[in-house]
């Protein structure tokens, strides 16, 4: 959840665009994708060692993504500032938030995890989902730091799904007054 919130910061710090996070790994801009991250954890007896890959649309025009098999449209900031913003003002204010997050999280997993709600598109939203091959739909009721989204079935109960075996497939109306 931190490193989602870092690239928010630091497109708003950079560039002055808002962001959302769509759950579990992508940011979206004007419902165009703009970011995604891939975590990659292992354990060991003693530690759990994660190492975080992010992905950030800056230079690229519109043609860039003409004829490419995307699951989602996308944009650059580029294409939405019109103008090419730095690339080493963003990876560094990147970097800077990323490691803010990471103390948060270290310290208060409940306010990382009010602030990731903040930017979250899903959460009072109707959604349908798959995991582990099957397709679910319901409402979004919120997100379990360490399990995952927490969906209101439309046929069953309520259920979490978690990021490393789940993808959203789409987003309905939004719930929230």
């Amino acid at each position: 959840m931190a490193a989602p919130l870092a690239v928010t910061d630091a497109i708003f710090s950079c560039c002055g665009l808002h962001t959302v996070i769509k759950w579990p790994n992508d940011i979206l801009l004007d419902g165009k994708k703009v970011a995604g991250i891939l975590i990659e954890s292992r354990k060991s007896d003693r530690h759990i060692t994660s190492v975080i890959g992010i992905g950030i649309n800056v230079h690229q025009n519109k043609a860039s993504f003409e004829n490419l098999p995307l699951d989602a449209p996308a944009v650059s900031l580029a294409v939405k500032l019109r103008r090419r913003p730095s690339r080493n003002k963003l990876a560094r204010t990147l970097l800077q938030r990323l490691e803010h997050w990471l103390d948060v999280a270290a310290v208060n997993v409940e306010k990382l995890l009010n602030e990731w709600k903040k930017h979250n598109r899903q959460i009072g939203s109707r959604i349908e989902l798959e995991s582990d091959g099957r397709r679910y739909s319901g409402t979004c009721v919120g997100i379990d730091p360490t399990e995952g989204l927490i969906v209101h079935l439309d046929r069953g109960p309520v259920r979490i799904f978690s990021a490393s075996h789940s993808s959203i497939i789409q987003n309905g109306s939004s719930l929230k007054k």
